[in-house]
């Protein structure tokens, strides 16, 4: 595995003040990697693990590489070496075969995790994918409404724990000014770029340059985004 040695490389560049890995199947997350993650004050405890279902049967027809008792099992892990980390997964529904049972399966399993950051969205046929000619599709209404529960439950999963960031002292990376509002958006480390999850939403008494990294004290919350004032130090 190069992963780890890479990131040690990169830990080593003067200059860069985070790093994010994106997108890691749960295999490729190693204790070599957690390990690296540990020593490092640069690579962000944010970990993008794309799991697509809960259920065996639906993830081997999926092609995807692990179990849930794996996912169960690594989550556990990183959580016990960095309580404060970021945990992201997708999901697909209405997957072809998706029984009500196999969609329940999912729900339970997203409020066991409870995952920081989760998109869904539901499945639609590819050519030259292995599912394109499997038997069992779901009807669209149906994986609609699949999709609308299992956002429904995420959004509770989100606000709370928003909601416990509220009082506390956050680093952010502004990216927009919105001067009519005189208010500045930004991420935390808890937040990838490109809008993939929230933004902090904040004010300050003073003009900050794009791209500076400032300290952000957390006054509000909504599911998906926080909202604060600029802390002058």
């Amino acid at each position: 595995l190069m992963l780890p040695e890479l990131l040690k490389k990169v830990d080593a560049i003067e200059g860069i003040h985070w790093i994010r890995i994106l997108y890691m199947y749960p295999d490729e997350i190693e204790p070599a990697v957690l390990d690296v993650m540990e020593n490092s004050n640069k690579i962000l405890p944010y970990l993008d693990i794309p799991m697509q279902h809960a259920n065996n049967a639906l993830l081997k027809k999926m092609n995807r590489r692990g179990t849930k008792e794996d996912v169960i099992d690594l989550v556990k892990e990183i959580r016990s070496r960095f309580p404060e980390a970021t945990l992201r997964t997708t999901a697909i529904v209405g997957f072809p075969q998706e029984s009500d049972a196999d969609f329940e399966e999912l729900i339970d399993f997203i409020q066991e995790i409870k995952w920081d950051r989760f998109g869904a969205f539901t499945y639609s046929k590819e050519e030259d994918t292995p599912a394109y000619s499997l038997e069992g599709e779901i009807e669209p209404e149906v994986a609609k409404a699949r999709l609308d529960r299992l956002m429904a439950v995420q959004k509770e999963i989100s606000l709370k724990k928003n909601k416990a960031k509220i009082g506390k002292r956050i680093e952010v990376l502004v990216e927009e000014k919105e001067a009519l509002k005189k208010q500045y958006r930004g991420r935390s480390k808890a937040d990838a770029p490109d809008e993939v999850d929230g933004q902090v939403i904040f004010t300050s008494p003073k003009e900050i340059a794009l791209g500076e990294f400032v300290t952000v004290l957390i006054t509000d919350a909504a599911a998906y985004d926080l909202f604060g004032e600029q802390v002058i130090e």
